[in-house]
C-alpha cells in the first residue's frame, strides 16, 4: 500500500505552488498597469477629437488654421486606433495570466484541504469538527496580507495589500476616508451598545470600510480571537477567521456558533441580516433598506450614517487612484449625482468608453421614474423608499454619524424632477413643496424659481436699507424682463450678453444663484426658504469686481423667499466690522430687495435650454 505525502511534503508543494503564484501576479499587475495606460491614452485622444471635431466647425477659420485642425484630427485617430488595439492586445494577455493565476490557486486551495485533513483541524473548526467547514485560501491571504501591514495609512492615504480584496477581485487598493478612525473609534470605544448598523446613501463605499475595519482589528492592541462575516454574494455562508492561526475558514453560518457565544468576537454582515442569538459584538453594513435592518433596530442597535464625498475627497480619491477618468468629468459627475464615489469614480473608470451623455443615463432614468408621491414617501422614510430614490436623495450625516437631514443628489436633480413634476403633476408639486422642509425644500425652491424669473413679469419686492437692514418704505412692484435664455458661466467675466439668465456652473458658487443684465440694471438672485439671510460686503465687492459692470448699470441684489416667509424675513450682516460698505466700495452700489417668490401660476414650454447647458437634460422648460 503506498503511503501518501506527509504534512510536511504537502507544505513544500504548497510553497513552491505559492511562488508560481507570485511570479504570475507580478505579470498580472505589469499587464494590468499596461492595460491602463493604453486606455488613458486612448480617452486623452478621443477628449482631443471632440475638441478639434468642435473647432472644425466654427466658420471663421482660415485655410491654414483648418489644414492644421484636419492634421491634428488625424493624428487623434491614429493615436486612438492604436490604443484602442493595444489595450485590446493586452487585455487578451492579461485574462490568460489571470486564468493561470486561478489555477495555480485552486490547486493550493486543494493543497491547503488535504493538510487540513491531516492536521485534522483548521483553526479548531476542521473538517473533523465542523460539518461543511473548510479552508479559504483568498481570505486568508487577504488576512495575513492586513496584518503583516507595518503601518496603518491615514486618512487621505491609500491602503494597499499585495493580494486583491476578498469581495473585490480587481482591487488591491483603498482610499483610507477622513472620517474613518472616528467611525472605528465610534464602534469600538464604550462596552455597550454591542450591536451596531452602518448604514448611509448606496454607493458611498460602506462595503469598503468593512477592510479598513479588518485593518484596525487587527492591527489593535488586543486583536480579537475570532472575526466571523458574511456576504450578500453568499447567502447562508460565513467565513471566520482565527487571531492565533492567522487562518480563515468558510462554512454554513451555523458552524460557528459556539465562535459567535463568545463575548470577544467580532461579526460583521455586509447586506446580510446577522444572528442575533449571540454574545459577539455585532455590525451590520446595509444600505438604508429596512427589510435587511429592522431586526437589529428591534434589539436596540445604535445606527450610525456614513458620510457623502465631498468634491476635493473625491478629486484626491481620483489622482491616487483613478487616474483614468479625467478631472473635468470627474466634477460634472459630481454636480449631477453628488457626493457618490460609485458614479463619480467608479463607473467612469469601469466604463471608460462612455461619456458624460451615456453615464448619466442611471440619473435620468430614476428621474423620470419617480412622481411627487413616491419622492413624497421617500423623503417621510428614505428606508422603505424605491431603489432608484436613493440616487435623487442622500442622506447627510453630522459629526457623531448620526442622521442629520436629507438633501437632493444635486440641484440638478432638483431641476430635473421640478420640470418633470411641473409637466405632469403640477399640483402635485406646490403641495409636495408646502409639506417639506430644510434642504429638499431649499432645493425644490430654488429650481422652480430658476423657471419663473427668466419669464420675467411682476414681483413684489420690499426695499431693504443698506445700514439699518430694515425695510424701507412701501413694498414695490418691480418688472423684470423676460430672458432670451439659460446659460451657465464658469467665469463671471465671460457672462456678458444682455437678457440671458445666467447660473453658475459650479453649485458652490458663493452669493448669488443666478444674475441678468439688463440696459440699465443688473439683477442678481439668491434664493432662499429660511427665515433670515448673511450678507458679507467683502463677497459683495468681489461679486461686483468679477462681473465688472459699465458705469451706469446699477446692481440689484434679490433675496427670493417663498410667500409665506415674505412677512418676517430678515437680512444680516456678516462681519459687522465691514458695514456698512465704504463709499469707495462696490457693495455701495446694490441695491437690496426682499423678493416675494411666487410660482403658483406655472406652465410648461417644450424649449430645451441650449447645448452645452449642464442644467438641460429632458427637453422642458418652465414658464409663467
Amino acid at each position: 500500500m503506498t503511503k501518501g505525502p506527509d504534512s510536511a511534503d504537502i507544505k513544500s508543494e504548497i510553497d513552491n505552488v505559492i511562488k508560481k503564484i507570485n511570479d504570475v501576479e507580478e505579470q498580472v499587475r505589469t499587464a494590468d498597469d499596461a492595460v491602463k495606460l493604453a486606455t488613458k491614452r486612448g480617452l486623452r485622444s478621443r477628449t482631443q477629437l471632440r475638441k478639434t471635431a468642435k473647432e472644425l466647425q466654427r466658420p471663421d477659420l482660415s485655410e491654414q488654421e483648418r489644414a492644421a485642425l484636419v492634421a491634428q484630427h488625424q493624428s487623434c485617430v491614429a493615436t486612438l486606433t492604436a490604443a484602442e488595439k493595444d489595450v485590446e492586445r493586452l487585455s487578451r494577455k492579461e485574462e490568460r495570466l489571470r486564468k493561470k493565476e486561478e489555477q495555480l490557486r485552486k490547486k493550493e486551495e486543494q493543497l491547503r484541504e488535504e493538510k487540513l485533513q491531516q492536521d485534522g483541524a483548521a483553526a479548531g473548526l476542521g473538517k473533523e469538527s465542523a460539518t461543511g467547514v473548510g479552508y479559504s485560501l483568498k481570505a486568508t491571504r487577504m488576512m495575513k496580507a492586513l496584518h503583516s501591514m507595518q503601518a496603518l495609512p491615514g486618512p487621505g492615504e491609500v491602503l494597499k495589500l499585495d493580494v486583491s480584496f476578498l469581495f473585490h477581485p480587481m482591487y488591491d487598493s483603498l482610499f483610507v476616508r477622513e472620517w474613518y478612525p472616528q467611525l472605528f473609534d465610534a464602534l469600538v470605544c464604550y462596552p455597550k451598545p454591542s450591536k451596531y448598523i452602518v448604514t448611509g446613501t448606496p454607493g458611498i463605499g460602506k462595503s469598503w470600510f468593512f477592510y479598513y475595519l479588518l485593518a484596525r482589528l487587527l492591527k489593535s492592541a488586543a486583536p480579537p480571537p475570532f472575526i466571523v462575516w458574511e456576504h450578500m454574494t453568499k447567502p447562508g455562508k460565513a467565513w471566520c477567521y482565527t487571531h492565533e492561526t492567522r487562518e480563515v475558514v468558510l462554512g454554513e453560518r451555523t458552524s460557528f456558533d459556539d465562535v459567535l457565544l463568545n463575548p470577544a468576537t467580532w461579526y460583521i454582515t455586509d447586506g446580510v441580516p446577522p444572528q442575533l442569538d449571540c454574545l459577539a459584538r455585532i455590525v451590520l453594513l446595509t444600505s438604508p433598506k429596512r427589510e435587511t435592518f429592522k431586526e437589529m433596530r428591534k434589539e436596540a442597535a445604535e445606527v450610525l450614517y456614513m458620510p457623502l464625498w465631498k468634491l476635493d475627497e473625491l478629486l484626491a480619491c481620483r489622482s491616487l487612484l483613478y487616474g483614468t477618468v479625467d478631472e473635468a468629468l470627474a466634477k460634472d459627475l459630481y454636480w449631477h449625482y453628488g457626493g457618490v464615489a460609485r458614479f463619480v469614480l467608479q463607473s467612469p473608470e469601469e466604463k471608460p468608453y462612455k461619456g458624460l451623455d451615456e453615464l448619466l443615463e442611471e440619473l435620468r432614468e430614476a428621474v423620470a421614474g419617480c412622481n411627487t408621491a413616491q419622492m413624497r414617501s421617500s423623503i417621510g422614510s428614505i428606508s422603505t423608499g424605491p431603489e432608484a430614490s436613493h440616487r435623487l436623495l442622500h442622506i447627510v450625516a453630522d459629526e457623531t454619524f448620526r442622521l442629520g437631514h436629507l438633501v437632493f443628489a444635486s440641484q440638478w436633480v432638483a431641476d430635473e424632477f421640478a420640470k418633470k413634476a411641473m409637466s405632469d403633476e403640477r399640483q402635485g408639486l406646490i403641495s409636495l413643496l408646502s409639506s417639506t422642509s430644510g434642504s429638499v425644500r431649499g432645493s425644490l425652491y430654488e429650481a422652480i424659481m430658476h423657471a419663473v424669473l427668466p419669464k420675467g413679469g411682476s414681483f413684489t419686492v420690499a426695499p431693504i436699507d443698506g445700514e439699518t437692514w430694515e425695510r424701507q418704505g412701501m413694498e414695490e412692484v418691480l418688472v423684470l424682463g423676460r430672458c432670451t435664455r439659460t446659460e451657465a458661466f464658469k467665469d463671471l467675466q465671460t457672462a456678458a450678453t444682455e437678457h440671458v439668465y445666467y447660473r453658475p456652473l459650479s453649485p458652490t458658487f458663493e452669493t448669488v444663484d443666478a444674475f441678468e443684465r439688463g440696459e440699465k440694471t443688473c439683477d442678481f438672485f439668491q434664493m432662499t426658504v429660511g427665515s433670515s439671510k448673511e450678507l458679507d460686503p467683502r463677497k459683495l465687492d468681489s461679486l461686483l469686481n468679477d462681473v465688472q459692470l459699465p458705469v451706469g448699470v446699477t446692481p440689484r441684489l434679490h433675496f427670493v423667499v417663498p410667500e409665506d416667509s415674505y412677512p418676517n424675513f430678515k437680512l444680516k450682516a456678516g462681519g459687522k466690522k465691514n458695514w456698512p460698505p465704504k463709499l469707495q466700495s462696490p457693495a455701495f452700489r446694490m441695491k437690496l430687495h426682499i423678493m416675494k417668490g411666487v410660482y403658483a401660476r406655472l406652465q410648461v414650454c417644450t424649449r430645451s435650454l441650449h447645448a452645452g447647458c449642464p442644467m438641460a437634460g429632458g427637453g422642458r422648460r418652465l414658464w409663467l
